[in-house]
């Protein structure tokens, strides 16, 4: 089988090891209110996890602060309960295995049972980095197709909802070569919705997926006032890796000049792109 190739390896160390804040942060699924960018808030910013996962295969990082940030707590476990705990660090353990290329085809259903949606749609995102086995080629197609029967295992209920099936068309249509229009007419029908997690997932998989007309999108989303799918935004036009993107980084920084996120486009377009501005307007 050929393999899209999507990932530029000019940027795939520096673009590997940014942490996409949003997509935990937005995972709370509720709406924009009390969300908007201001001057005061923290700027969790991507640069600053840079050089913490060098070396890392195809995928999207799992987040720090995931577990801060979560709504689907495991199956009534209470969250600061030691089961709940041990359980949280079983199934980064499997995350990271599978992150690396080195998980099990056992370890990745266990992965794909996980009930904290953040976590599980990450875990979707880095099958990505077993793309090379039949395997997991064939558990993609069967959870795209809702085979439960054949997987009964798997955390079903999960997997159908719009941000883990959003990741699942991203890493499809990243792995296979031609005929992927229903998947990312799919990730593009949620570009609006009203959870912001959603959103993040949608400005991040159209990032990965590296279509051009998707630019003006991820534009409009960098420049929105929801901090989680911002973030996002200029994550995905960084992964997007082409000069579209770049142009559009450095309108929405030339925009937001006093906006927190002004600082993040400049570490990721140096970082990304390569590019510094020669002065404060680039002129």
């Amino acid at each position: 089988m050929i393999f899209n190739t999507i990932s530029i390896p000019l940027v795939k160390k520096i673009l590997l090891s940014l942490a996409i804040v949003s997509l935990a942060c937005g995972c709370s699924e509720q709406s924009d209110n009390n969300n908007n960018i201001s001057d005061n808030t923290p700027n969790t910013s991507i640069s600053n996890k840079v050089g913490e996962q060098l070396n890392k295969n195809d995928a999207l990082p799992i987040t720090e602060n995931k577990k801060e940030n979560q709504t689907n707590k495991s199956d009534g476990l209470q969250k600061d309960s030691l089961e709940y705990i041990k359980q949280e660090k079983y199934f980064d353990a499997l995350h990271s295995k599978i992150t690396s290329g080195t998980a099990s085809f056992k370890e990745i259903r266990q992965a794909l049972s996980d009930r904290n949606i953040a976590a599980l749609t990450n875990t979707v995102h880095a099958l990505y980095s077993m793309r090379i086995h039949r395997h997991v080629h064939k558990l993609l197609y069967d959870m795209w197709d809702l085979k439960k029967e054949k997987h009964p295992d798997l955390s079903w209920d999960l997997i159908a909802k719009a941000p883990t099936r959003i990741a699942l068309a991203s890493t499809i249509s990243r792995i296979q070569i031609s005929e992927t229009h229903e998947y990312k007419n799919y990730i593009r029908s949620h570009k609006y919705d009203e959870h912001e997690f959603h959103r993040a997932q949608v400005v991040v998989s159209l990032g990965l997926n590296g279509d051009p007309v998707d630019v003006p999108y991820l534009k409009e989303m960098a420049e929105s006032n929801n901090t989680y799918v911002v973030q996002s935004a200029i994550t995905g036009l960084a992964f997007m890796n082409n000069i579209q993107a770049r142009d559009a980084l450095v309108e929405v920084w030339k925009n937001f000049q006093k906006d927190t996120r002004a600082d993040l486009i400049l570490d990721v377009l140096a970082k990304a792109y390569d590019w510094v501005p020669v002065s404060k307007n680039n002129s």
